[in-house]
């Protein structure tokens, strides 16, 4: 079964909307160790965060939007 999302894509995800690996655990609501997992593909993207990036991608909802939430 192919991953949620690829690490490659996660980065990318961040990297557009402006947030940067140290930072994506607090954003995310996760640790900062986590979020590196998920950039380095140790550990799988859940799935509710893939689709919280791509939400926050398509209607450009800013990083401290996403935080709040």
């Amino acid at each position: 079964m192919p991953k949620i999302m690829e690490p490659e894509e996660f980065r990318r995800a961040l990297d557009r909307l402006g947030i940067n690996i140290s930072a994506a655990g607090e954003v995310l609501g996760v640790s900062k160790r986590q979020a590196l997992r998920y950039g380095t593909g140790d550990t799988e993207v859940p799935e509710a965060v893939a689709k919280l990036l791509r939400i926050a991608l398509r209607r450009k909802i800013p990083a401290d939007d996403i935080r709040d939430l």
